[in-house]
């Protein structure tokens, strides 16, 4: 294996960068999107039923507490409670919400750009492997050899095999952790909005 990475020359480097980048962030956003306290929204609907059915302050104290501690719902959630107008809790749904997506998108940028450039620095090390062959055979044209010339394409094409194999779970989990931030904004923007609607029939907020 160590043989066929030097075999593909200096192109080599930035591809291996690449994929060290590209597993650390896989790993990373692997962990932070199975982490259930930050992301956790499941304990939302029965606070939406007992707002309203009792209203928003027959949520205890030692609920309130525990809110906080329930990552970035619980924090929104929190805060909500404690604002008096329709219009400032929608201006603090528009800010949690893209501080959501934020931190949800985190990395994922660079993920995109990785699965990206990976097959084209492949491809670039194809071709200046390819040129660097044909440049050998016009030195030797005497003494010509279809096996040499064979070997040296079949080197130059494995950049653009290691270029593919970063690629591929590259653009995999770009697409899904893409798609996974996709779901869970939705569902704090849905459960979000029942809150807000649930304080505001509650009649005790003030109007803006």
């Amino acid at each position: 294996m160590i043989e066929i990475i030097f075999a593909g020359g200096w192109m080599m480097i930035p591809i291996l960068a690449c994929s060290v980048i590209s597993l650390t962030i896989i790993v990373e956003r692997f962990f932070f999107f199975n982490n259930r306290k930050l992301l956790d929204q499941s304990w939302v609907i029965p606070i939406w039923q007992e707002i309203r059915q009792k209203g928003r302050h027959s949520i205890r104290k030692d609920a309130l507490k525990q809110m906080k501690k329930r990552g970035v719902m619980g924090n929104f959630v929190y805060s909500l409670l404690s604002i008096k107008t329709r219009e400032k809790m929608e201006q603090l749904l528009d800010y949690e919400s893209y501080q959501l997506e934020s931190l949800m998108k985190e990395h994922l940028y660079m993920l995109g750009t990785i699965s990206v450039l990976s097959p084209l620095l492949g491809l670039l090390g194809t071709v200046i492997g390819i040129i660097d062959v044909f440049n050998d055979l016009s030195l030797n044209l005497t003494d010509l050899d279809p096996g040499q010339l064979s070997s040296g394409i079949s080197v130059a094409l494995i950049t653009t095999a290691a270029g593919l194999i970063v690629a591929i779970p590259s653009t995999f989990f770009h697409r899904y952790f893409i798609h996974k931030s996709s779901v869970m904004l939705y569902s704090f923007l849905h459960q979000s909005n029942l809150l807000i609607d649930a304080i505001s029939e509650d009649g005790e907020i003030e109007k803006s």
